[in-house]
């Protein structure tokens, strides 16, 4: 072959060079084509997925006794035609994407429109151009829709259609009555202009790319053109090319793919084999191991835990970064936040023999508005870095108001290493620690900081901090938190002492990821419960159709049909009185992932990965608890829960230095919850219940104040109970809430008496 180059025509290498230009170009025009054509599919599916998934929801609004009722053209004018419509037209608001939502039915063979909440007139003032009247006939009606209305599935149309208000696609999805009969449906009509300007852009990136492919063509040819004295060097070249074009071609499809849409497949990625460690090691030491296994499902539980810490640092550095962090506004108690806290890092402290203080000083409100877990990763962010930087002393965390609804300064104090003014200059730099040793010696991603600056500053505050090398150092961020006298929510309490509780009944596990369902599976097992599992959506409502379940643990992303639709599709078909409790387990937990949930049918949602506590907690709502150990059911004896809360108890004395002041709190309590207590079971005996739901409410706040956990948990069961017309099971629940206050009581006492 060599001697053949050396005794070719002088053209020769410039043909090879063409044909290798040729074939360069052709290679990656036909890639490219195949990859937009893949991608057009891709985004045809999805706005089809999405169509439908609106149409559905949309279906699962509508009331079917008052779509029934409107049968005259002059209904139109009435107030149930308005109540009628009002879903679709929260919808057609809220949703900038949709053209058109409107109802229909068939009748005699032909399609008629009943509701539709377009305004009667168009941007043009021509009365009744855009809005389908009651009972007004819809000839043009499509074998799509003619087909959802005589008891398909919910569809789409096959081809967009373009008029005078450009290109739309339609939704169809059938809503039925009591007997499962199809009565009619939700039309969607949605504009294709996004969309279209989505493809636009996929079309200039094919260009650009071929434009491309051309040039590199070029350099290629000329390459190998240029090279065609040497064989042997040109083919190693040409490898050597191909290898580098390769990876060049790989990490330029990486960097072009959206960093939201990366950071969300990360967290459902990360998240699925954390919930299986977490949820395994929680499941075990709930279990009977000994002292050493205990020692070290600890340590794997909370290196799980770091991990997850760390994924959150990063998650929400990139929402802040993109502005998509948004705050809560919920009632809350500052001092039950800086308890909570210390109660946290209690555990920590103690291990270093650091003295861990909480102080409080001035009129700070007992209810205020804000973003209580927003504030608590901050107030845990400082405390964590004080324990890991100090090593002799303690920390201070306060809370501090000068006046009645003024703002409230929160500060943590330490007696640490300190810093230099070089150090401070910098801190609050994302992925910046003091020095290059800290994150060696100590740990963290150096996100922390940076983290809790932003969101003190998104929380209306400035974060401060002075220090000094080997004087310690002392943060400080004000908030103006606005009064309120509504109910306070609390911020999530530390497991620790949590017992198990064992329910009643029979749970169908809905997840597609083996290793999500085994963790589920096993957990809904340890809390005493039948379980069955379902890989998907349509294997789950192909089980709710035979019945006996009492409860659905639905994962909310699932390939074909996802968490979401099934829960809406089995809404649209359940029978009337029936309501079957559906908690969604999502590894996207922001406010609009819950409120999708909220708006198929959904009744709870727990974050990925599960926590057995939180789980036990959400299955209370729904299932009768047993005792712990799986005796007889005692309604609201509350058996999961510890009878007093230590740590509860030790933040309280923490309050104030005089111990007499504890022992003022519990005869307080005391004295007042023996008389509402014993007011609440006379009346929960004889049935009286007016009142009765909301003075048991009012107790329970009180009682987790106090540390009495288990009586927390009975009133509670109690609460939900004197709601219900079961004259038998409040009488029951009335005597073993008098029996649990009895516990309560005397554990109290005995604590106080212990000085």
């Amino acid at each position: 072959m060599a001697s053949l180059w050396s005794n070719s025509h002088p053209t020769q290498p410039l043909i090879l060079g063409l044909a290798a230009a040729v074939v360069v170009f052709g290679t990656a025009a036909l890639s490219g084509g195949t990859l937009f054509l893949r991608g057009r599919e891709a985004l045809i599916a999805e706005v089809r997925s999405d169509l439908r998934r609106t149409a559905v929801v949309a279906a699962a609004a509508i009331n079917v006794g008052w779509h029934r009722q409107l049968i005259d053209p002059a209904q139109e004018k009435e107030p149930l035609y308005q109540q009628a419509v009002a879903p679709l037209r929260n919808i057609l608001r809220s949703t900038t994407s949709i053209r058109f939502i409107y109802t229909c039915i068939l009748k005699d063979g032909h399609v008629y429109f009943v509701l539709d909440p377009t305004p009667q007139g168009d941007a043009d003032g021509i009365e009744g151009e855009d809005h389908s009247f009651l009972m007004d006939r819809y000839d043009e009606a499509n074998p799509v829709l003619r087909s959802v209305l005589a008891g398909g599935p919910a569809a789409t149309d096959e081809e967009p259609v373009i008029d005078r208000w450009g290109t739309t696609i339609s939704g169809y999805a059938p809503f039925h009555d009591d007997l499962g009969n199809a009565v009619g449906c939700v039309g969607v009509d949605i504009d294709l202009e996004q969309y279209e300007q989505r493809l636009g852009g996929m079309w200039s990136a094919l260009w650009l790319g071929t434009l491309l492919a051309l040039a590199c063509s070029a350099l290629v040819g000329v390459v190998v053109g240029r090279s065609a004295a040497s064989l042997r060097q040109a083919r190693l070249l040409a490898d050597e090319n191909a290898k580098v074009l390769k990876a060049e071609r790989l990490v330029a499809d990486r960097a072009n793919r959206s960093k939201d849409e990366f950071l969300a497949v990360m967290t459902h990625e990360i998240r699925t084999p954390l919930n299986a460690v977490i949820g395994l090691a929680d499941l075990l030491l709930a279990g009977g191991a000994d002292d050493e296994q205990r020692r070290h499902l600890s340590t794997i539980r909370a290196s799980g835990e770091h991990l997850l810490s760390m994924l959150n640092d990063i998650l929400d550095h990139s929402k802040i970064d993109a502005g998509h962090m948004t705050l809560e506004e919920l009632p809350f108690s500052p001092r039950e936040a800086l308890a909570n806290v210390l109660s946290l890092m209690q555990e920590s402290a103690n291990a270093k023999g650091l003295r861990l203080e909480l102080v409080v000083e001035g009129p700070v409100s007992d209810g205020v508005v804000g973003d209580p877990v927003r504030l608590r990763q901050v107030l845990l962010n400082l405390v964590s870095n004080a324990v890991k930087f100090t090593n002799a002393g303690g920390i201070t965390i306060s809370a501090r108001a000068t006046q009645v609804g003024g703002p409230i300064t929160f500060s943590v104090v330490d007696t640490g290493v300190g810093m230099d003014e070089v150090t401070r200059a910098r801190l609050f730099n994302p992925f910046t620690q003091g020095d290059s040793s800290i994150s060696r010696r100590y740990g963290g991603t150096g996100l922390g900081l940076s983290i809790s600056q932003r969101l003190v500053k998104l929380m209306g505050g400035v974060i401060s901090v002075e220090s000094a090398p080997g004087r310690g150092t002392a943060f400080a961020f004000t908030l103006p938190l606005r009064v309120t006298n509504r109910r306070t929510t609390s911020v999530p309490r530390s497991t620790t002492n949590y017992q198990v509780p064992v329910f009643h009944g029979r749970v169908l596990v809905v997840d597609d990821h083996a290793i999500n369902r085994q963790v589920a599976v096993a957990m809904v097992k340890r809390l005493g419960l039948d379980v069955e599992e379902a890989s998907g959506g349509r294997a789950a409502l192909a089980r709710l159709a035979s019945g006996g379940i009492d409860l659905v643990l639905m994962d909310c992303q699932m390939p074909e049909l996802d968490g979401v639709a099934t829960t809406a599709e089995w809404r649209l078909n359940e029978g009337a009185g029936r309501h079957l409790p559906v908690v969604a387990l999502s590894a996207a937990v922001s406010p609009a992932d819950r409120e999708r949930c909220r708006l198929a049918g959904m009744n709870g949602f727990l974050a990925k990965p599960i926590r057995l506590d939180l789980l036990a907690d959400e299955l209370s709502r729904f299932l009768r608890i047993k005792d712990t150990a799986a005796g007889p059911d005692v309604g609201a004896r509350g058996g999961g829960a510890v009878v007093l809360d230590s740590q509860v108890v030790a933040t309280l004395r923490s309050l104030d230095d005089d111990p007499a002041a504890f022992v003022q709190l519990v005869d307080s309590y005391l004295r007042d919850a023996s008389n509402t207590i014993a007011s609440i079971v006379f009346d929960g005996v004889a049935g009286r219940r007016e009142g009765l739901a909301a003075r048991a409410h009012a107790m329970k706040g009180a009682a987790l104040t106090i540390g009495l956990t288990r009586l927390a948990k009975a009133l509670d069961i109690f609460e939900r109970i004197a709601l219900t017309p079961d004259e038998q099971a409040l009488a029951s629940a009335a005597t073993d809430l008098e029996q649990v206050f009895a516990e309560g009581s005397a554990a109290l006492r005995a604590e106080r008496d212990r000085g």
